[in-house]
């Protein structure tokens, strides 16, 4: 099946009305589309490598759009794509679902957070971690979280941004990391990720985390929650 057809299917089983307009699922409701691209990565004998991108599209950043990435392996390019549209469902799908057509379901993983900065104050629309580990899965995100609010806050301009963080390991040393905010490079964010101690494992492990800032309105306050 598709990849528009796999994002079509979830909207529905979410009970979202939704379109399949092209290479976009259009949502009815709101102005969201989603425009899934998938791209070839290295094949091998055994598997097959892809990059699945998922754009979305909304008034709420035009003329920016999200780029959600996530890699996809399996025997063949539909199990590849499979296997990358079941980390976007468990990461990034309902955060932007959330964030951009203000959706709600009991199923939801997110959580809003409330964001107070020196010139502007969020609400964080903030996704799951979702840890990939051949053996323990814990990691010392938690206490990175409150360094990158504090960098975030302090650092970015007013307005809507989104930030992902990337961090993989394996045999104690990282073989992988990234700070993307608004889908470029974010130099201060890498640096706070690379100076972070992530107390890596030997086996293979990855983290990845994403989420929304809403602006809140000019003068309002609410207390910082972090969870």
């Amino acid at each position: 099946m598709p990849v528009v057809e796999l994002l079509h299917s979830a909207l529905e089983a979410h009970s979202i009305a939704s379109t399949i307009d092209g290479g976009c699922v259009r949502l009815l409701d709101s102005d969201l589309a989603l425009e899934p691209r998938v791209f070839d990565g290295p094949d091998n004998a055994h598997s097959k490598i892809i990059q699945l991108d998922i754009v979305a599209h909304s008034a709420r950043i035009a003329p920016r759009c999200i780029i959600e990435s996530m890699a996809g392996l399996g025997s063949d390019r539909s199990a590849a794509e499979k296997d990358a549209f079941g980390k976007f469902l468990l990461g990034s799908f309902h955060v932007l679902l959330a964030a951009l057509a203000d959706h709600s379901c009991e199923s939801t993983p997110t959580e809003w957070l409330h964001w107070p900065g020196r010139n502007s104050a969020w609400q964080i629309c903030d996704g799951p971690l979702l840890v990939h580990s051949s053996g323990s899965k814990v990691t010392t995100y938690p206490e990175f979280m409150p360094q990158l609010q504090e960098l975030f806050v302090n650092s970015v301009s007013p307005g809507m941004h989104w930030v992902r963080v990337f961090v993989a390991s394996f045999d104690r040393k990282t073989v992988g990391a990234e700070a993307l905010l608004d889908n470029e490079p974010w130099p201060e964010g890498a640096a706070l990720v690379n100076s972070w101690d992530w107390a890596f494992p030997e086996e293979y492990r990855s983290v990845r985390h994403f989420f929304v800032a809403v602006p809140l309105p000019s003068g309002v306050v609410t207390p910082a929650v972090i969870s």
